[in-house]
């Protein structure tokens, strides 16, 4: 098992994981700075052990690790051609370099993960590696590893997120407000229509928000009734 070659890079580290697992045996693995050439790291392949690679770092290295077919199916259309990693379940690792890798995930309504983005001192397990039902991961598309603002991540992905938020205090003056009216109201309106009205392009999502000006004009994500800016 070889390190792919777009990996074999100064600035992206690894660790060590062990043999068809997905855990790290070293202790504050994270703050080792490990690289593709590193002696150990290549034994302990040659000796049948996985690896992960490490996000963060000098590359600023985010990878979206997808957990749900569904949503991949979705989401990967949307996204430009990177590096990309089949893993033994048939999900993808999206590598990408962004301008701050934050880690987040993506949950359904039975918080159960739909995504998780691994970020600075996170690891996804690396091509060649075995998972634990014995497939191996594989390289689907070894391209240069794009570039995505972290803005443009959250505001394709943060949507689907249906993770019941803590609720907060009720201010006094929605006692007097019916308890259906916030639903009709959603209802009646569509945030597409008041995207349009204010003159934004609805006809991608995510697209630019109107508040400030967006160099890759991806910033703002919208569903039926809530829309998300990660620059605002």
């Amino acid at each position: 098992m070889d390190i792919p070659k777009i990996l074999q890079q100064r600035g992206i580290n690894f660790v060590l994981v062990e043999k068809q697992g997905k855990k790290p045996f070293q202790l504050e693995w994270q703050k080792k700075k490990i690289e593709f050439d590193n002696e150990e790291l290549l034994q302990h392949i040659n000796n049948g052990g996985n690896y992960g690679v490490i996000g963060g770092g000098e590359k600023n290295l985010i990878i979206i690790d997808f957990d749900d077919i569904i949503l991949q199916e979705q989401i990967v259309p949307k996204l430009p051609k990177t590096f990309t990693v089949k893993t033994g379940t048939n999900k993808l690792h999206k590598y990408f370099t962004t301008d701050k890798p934050e880690c987040f995930k993506i949950f359904n309504e039975h918080t159960e993960t739909l995504a998780d983005i691994q970020g600075e001192g996170k690891q996804v397990i690396g091509a060649g590696s075995i998972h634990p039902n014995g497939s191996k991961y594989e390289v689907v598309d070894d391209c240069e590893i794009a570039f995505l603002p972290i803005a443009e991540i959250k505001a394709l992905l943060m949507p689907f997120d249906k993770k019941k938020k803590k609720e907060k205090p009720i201010e006094k003056i929605r006692e007097s407000i019916e308890d259906d009216f916030i639903d009709k109201l959603k209802n009646a309106v569509s945030i597409e229509d008041v995207l349009s009205h204010y003159g934004v392009d609805t006809s991608r999502n995510p697209t630019s928000c109107p508040f400030h000006d967006s160099k890759g004009g991806k910033c703002l994500g919208f569903n039926d009734h809530t829309a998300h800016c990660f620059h605002c």
